[in-house]
């Protein structure tokens, strides 16, 4: 095989080695508003022992609190995840995704005492 030609097979085998490297981008971030609770955090709150105040010095303060019909007093913890990312190859590709979910934690307490709990 010619030197030239070796030349020019070693040269177009490094430069297509080196351009995707080059080319690739992508971002990802997520934001959080609400009063948001880290997942596993509500196992610190133990049904028939935790109190409600003992939940809020745990959780923090709840979003909400009401009555249900069976009388228990229901402390709702609730915030959104917003997650973006966008990703592109240069002069070929680009695209982007957003998206949003809401979460929510619910304690029920009876006679002030946990008594059982749901992710929503």
């Amino acid at each position: 095989m010619p030197r030239t030609t070796i030349l020019a097979v070693a040269l177009a085998a490094s430069t297509l080695t080196a351009l995707p490297g080059c080319l690739v981008t992508s971002n990802t971030s997520s934001s959080y508003s609400g009063n948001r609770v880290e997942p596993g955090d509500e196992r610190q709150v133990l049904l028939r022992q935790t109190t409600t105040d003992e939940a809020v010095d745990i959780l923090g303060e709840p979003t909400t609190r009401w009555t249900n019909d069976r009388g228990e007093e229901v402390l709702t913890w609730t915030w959104t995840k917003r997650s973006q990312s966008s990703g592109s190859v240069f002069l070929i590709f680009g695209g982007s995704s957003d998206t949003t979910q809401e979460h929510s934690l619910n304690i029920a307490f009876r006679d002030g005492v946990a008594a059982r709990k749901w992710r929503d």
